[in-house]
């Protein structure tokens, strides 16, 4: 898909109706006092660490149109009190054009204290202190629709505040947070949802047909809303699905107020329960998004929760599509590199702390590169990540690396991936491919994930390993067109998941996809095999447990022997058990282990030759020059 990008940079600002041009905190929660954004750019990014103010910024933009209040999300409670600091008034100020004006006008939003209302927020009139112009003298009655004698009035414009955080379907609230009365059949969750769904599908049935609201023992079936072609054209491109149709159901079946969406594809349908959360979260937003009102102002707060790199760039282009065809502004938080990619700089906003003040200052021009680095991460950076499965492999990496050079590990970062190699496969697999630029980061599993072997490891395979347990290693180039079909098998037998396991980044709607969807899957082959490398052991509990030498203090021999006929994860559970007491828990089982590490041999064969792997995993990957020869 074409990114809308460049389009988007050639809109002129001035085509924009009451379009927000700045907005400055003289007073404002944890932000600087004068800090100011410059909204120069259509599509604007805050970047910056959790806490630092970005969404304090979103609720602020969302409380300068008439008849929103940055309130309804910034309030008073007993527990949480708002103090401002000396008497000093909370404010912030926004400037925009209006259409009927000559110059820019400036509103300021002031926090004031009344008895009946704890958060009530005005419109002030101009304050010179915190350097806004007097209102124009004399009052011209032909602006009576934009100000009165002392103060401008708020502008017109729609707001759509998107939290993607909060995109809780009725079924999660329900299943999560909900409770509910036992009677009769009724003795769990699932026994209620099972019954309720029941009647929410016979309530779908029937609006579908009369379009008037169904109701069941008080409660309330309120609406079906069937998504349009092209807002089913949108969230299929974005998750990559092929739905045909979608509706969002509203109502309190489930005993709290909420949403269900139902999707259909060509041979099945189903609800949230079995959609994931992002695709409930994709499905409100495209909705949201398309349905905008014409110069509608976008927020968003944090997208990318739940979306994998591709769908997060094809939200992108939605947000785009909206600046291009019904001149929204949109401003968004983001902590990732996927929103910020290619934006010019002064469309990126970075929140950064300052020790002095123990506030946030704002950068109004950031390169993508420079953001990330700031917050400590490389969207281009020197740092090559490489992915393991879990911390005990991180442990064991690092100190293989230290053994090895250590001076290496200044220029990597080994990260446990949560979620375990399936996870790891599933996303990072997607992610590597899908990549517009391509990176040196690599993932390195246990040894019983490996599902393949090429022809020059056929040998050390066949007299050191079970060779059944492997088959030879393909490629896309030993792939002739006629194995094409069965290009899911492949991918089945080469990395352990099925190709249909996989959400691919592909155009959606009802165009045939299917080319578009080998293409995809033959370059995956291509990358697992160049990203996806394996240690020479199966798990590092068996590493590490058959390294461990035993002294004085720790016989380790005699603890071998009382466990010698358990499973290796096994062994290190019951041993813990015996150390710490019988409810122990992964940290101790993990400080067990490091403990055993501290006490390997260095000379013992099994660990020369995972130190080995791990230097081929430094080699292919260049990460240090002449460190590894």
């Amino acid at each position: 898909m074409e990114s809308l990008l460049p389009k988007v940079k050639n809109r002129p600002l001035h085509t924009f109706n009451n379009y927000i041009q700045q907005i400055r905190f003289p007073f404002f929660k944890q932000l600087k006092s004068g800090a100011t954004i410059d909204l120069d750019f259509p599509f604007i990014t805050l970047v910056g660490p959790n806490g630092s103010g970005k969404s304090s910024t979103l609720q602020a933009l969302y409380g300068c149109p008439a008849t929103y209040n940055v309130a309804h999300y910034w309030f008073s409670t007993a527990i949480d009190p708002i103090e401002e600091s000396g008497g000093e008034p909370y404010r912030y100020i926004y400037k925009y054009k209006p259409r009927e004006n000559q110059t820019p006008v400036e509103i300021a939003q002031k926090r004031v204290r009344r008895q009946d209302d704890p958060d009530y927020w005005e419109t002030a009139r101009p304050m010179i202190r915190d350097g806004m112009s007097p209102m124009p003298e004399p009052y011209d009655d032909s602006l009576s629709e934009l100000r009165n004698k002392t103060r401008w009035k708020k502008m017109q414009k729609e707001v759509v505040y998107i939290d993607f955080r909060a995109e809780l379907s009725a079924f999660d609230k329900f299943f999560y947070f909900g409770t509910y009365t036992r009677r009769g059949s009724i003795t769990s969750k699932q026994e209620f949802l099972r019954k309720r769904s029941g009647v929410l599908k016979k309530h779908i049935a029937q609006i579908s047909v009369s379009n008037t609201a169904k109701t069941w023992h008080g409660r309330t079936t309120k609406k079906v809303d069937t998504l349009s072609e092209t807002e089913i054209n949108w969230v299929n491109k974005i998750l990559g699905k092929n739905y045909v149709t979608a509706k969002i159901v509203e109502h309190d079946l489930f005993n709290n107020a909420g949403y269900s969406i139902i999707f259909t594809q060509s041979n099945s349908s189903y609800s949230e329960a079995v959609a994931g959360s992002g695709e409930i979260s994709v499905v409100h937003c495209v909705v949201k998004v398309l349905r905008a009102a014409e110069g509608s102002l976008i927020l968003l707060d944090e997208p990318e929760v739940s979306l994998h790199p591709g769908a997060q760039k094809a939200l992108r282009e939605l947000l785009f599509h909206a600046i291009l065809n019904t001149s929204c502004q949109v401003i968004m938080s983001t902590h990732s590199e996927h929103f910020v990619q290619g934006l010019p700089n002064n469309a990126i906003k970075l929140f950064q702390y300052e020790e002095a003040t123990s506030t946030y200052s704002i950068i109004n021009n950031c390169s993508a590169e420079q953001a990330f680095l700031r917050l400590g991460s490389e969207l281009h950076g020197t740092k090559r990540k490489i992915y393991v499965e879990d911390i005990l492999a991180k442990e064991l990496v690092i100190e293989a690396v230290k053994e090895i050079d250590r001076e290496i590990l200044n220029n990597i970062e080994v990260i446990a991936y949560p979620g375990g190699a399936d996870t790891i496969i599933n996303n990072l697999l997607v992610h590597f491919t899908a990549s517009e630029s391509p990176n040196n980061d690599i993932v390195f599993l246990d040894g019983d994930m490996r599902k393949s072997v090429c022809t020059e490891e056929i040998g050390r395979f066949n007299s050191e390993l079970n060779a059944e347990r492997y088959v030879l290693q393909k490629t896309r180039a030993d792939i002739p067109a006629t194995e094409h079909p069965n290009i899911d098998q492949i991918l089945l037998s080469q990395t352990g998941r099925g190709g249909s396991s996989f959400v691919l980044p592909l155009n959606g709607g009802n165009a045939d996809n299917s080319a578009q969807a080998l293409e995809f899957k033959l370059s995956m082959l291509d990358m697992y095999h160049k990203k996806f490398k394996f240690m020479s052991i199966d798990t590092p509990e068996e590493l590490v447990w058959e390294v461990a030498t035993g002294d004085e203090l720790f016989n380790i021999d005699a603890i071998k022997d009382r466990f010698s006929s358990e499973a290796y994860k096994q062994k290190f559970r019951l041993l813990s058990e015996r150390e710490y007491d019988q409810n122990t828990n992964s940290n101790q089982i993990f400080e067990l282990q490091k403990r055993f590490l501290a006490r390997r041999d260095v000379n013992d064969p099994l660990w020369q030759q995972f130190k080995e792997s791990v230097r081929l995993l430094l080699a292919v990957e260049e990460i240090v020059s002449g460190a590894i020869a």
